[in-house]
């Protein structure tokens, strides 16, 4: 097939992909938080709320069409470079996406002035003092299934040593959209190792995942601390197994490519390709689904028999500690290293304490010195 059409049809397909996540996600988020801004729970009806979704909408669709008719003229005129192409256009489009949002929030931010609601009631932040003891019991999933994975990593390992003899002097390791072999290594014993060690650091990212849903701030609801308290209990339940599981299929993933390299198993370049674009969907359809069931904090998980909404409260205003449209959080005075973001399914960090950022740093590191490494 002709990398015009592929680039084509992976470019539409990745938009509708971000445009549903585009406009699915403020239906998404904790009730008391709207585009980012933290609003009285009983306001989400209001009218003005609704037509910024409404205009949010329609700024998608008009951003949607305007992007994929500039990739396709791109396309048209353009003769190679399309896997370069093929990355921007994806980091171009989440820009424009954001930007949608970006408007919204600033919008959601001028009502909220403008009507005075981080005065209506009065405002607390309510904590739970088991929090602690209990998110070591039954918050989240036994760490001990991410022996599976590790399991998983020492058989790639050892399959590779012992075919390593019957390897020819030249191996392909990379293949383009069309299936064919793009990329070829020479035979070395760093060859064994290249996928393993992706596994490896991908492990070590889904387990800080992980651990991560169990350190991450408690976020309860001011005026119903009961049912919010039992919603994010499995809320982080569900996202620490999911977690376990992304890690197994992953390690899975790179184990049918490091066997098809190591020519254990004979698929073709294409088959190779359709069976990973086909994980790959498995992994983002059920993240999607696990979002739409659960919504952040477990904001869309139904509790029964747990009623004492106190209607004389609210959870404290503490929009000013988010910056650039709600996406960052930096409060010095937090210690809270991992809170909830406010846009979205997850959590994110508190760049204002000093951990994130020598986090941030070895993560950057790991990212920098992995390809260095394997290759």
């Amino acid at each position: 097939m002709d990398n015009r059409v592929l680039s084509s049809i992976s470019i539409v397909f990745i938009v509708m992909l971000i445009f549903f996540i585009q406009i699915i996600t403020p239906k998404l988020t904790r009730k008391e938080i709207y585009f980012g801004i933290r609003i009285p729970e009983k306001q989400l009806e209001n009218e003005k709320l609704k037509e910024i979704y409404k205009q949010y909408v329609i700024n998608n669709i008009i951003a949607s069409v305007a992007f994929v008719i500039m990739a396709f003229l791109l396309f048209y005129y353009l003769n190679e470079y399309f896997n370069i192409l093929n990355a921007i256009l994806v980091i171009i489009y989440l820009i424009m996406s954001f930007f949608v949002y970006f408007i919204a929030n600033k919008k959601v931010k001028q009502v909220k002035s403008e009507l005075n609601w981080n005065k209506a009631k009065k405002s607390a932040v309510v904590v739970d003092t088991n929090f602690t003891k209990e998110k070591s019991k039954d918050m989240l999933a036994s760490p001990l299934w991410f022996l599976i994975p590790l399991v998983i990593v020492i058989i790639n390992i050892y399959i590779g040593y012992k075919v390593y003899n019957k390897l020819p002097d030249v191996v392909a390791t990379h293949f383009n959209f069309a299936g064919k072999a793009s990329g070829w290594t020479k035979k070395s014993y760093k060859l064994i190792w290249q996928m393993p060690a992706v596994q490896i650091f991908m492990l070590v990212i889904m387990f800080f995942s992980y651990k991560t849903i169990g350190w991450s701030k408690q976020q309860i609801s001011a005026s119903n601390p009961k049912e919010s308290k039992e919603r994010n209990k499995i809320f982080r339940y569900r996202w620490s197994a999911y977690m376990i599981l992304m890690s197994i299929v992953i390690s899975i993933l790179f184990t049918l490519g490091n066997l098809s390299i190591l020519q254990v198993i004979k698929m073709s370049g294409k088959v190779s390709m359709i069976v990973i674009f086909a994980i790959t969907m498995l992994m983002i359809v059920s993240s999607m689904v696990m979002s739409i069931k659960t919504g952040q904090g477990g904001s869309r998980i139904k509790i029964e028999d747990i009623n004492e909404e106190d209607t004389k409260l609210q959870d404290r205003d503490d929009d000013r500690y988010w910056k650039f449209a709600s996406s960052i959080y930096v409060n010095k005075d937090d210690p809270a290293v991992f809170v909830e973001k406010r846009f979205g399914i997850g959590w994110t960090m508190n760049f204002g304490n000093i951990k994130t950022i020598i986090i941030f740093v070895v993560f950057l590191i790991l990212c920098i010195g992995l390809p260095v490494l394997i290759h």
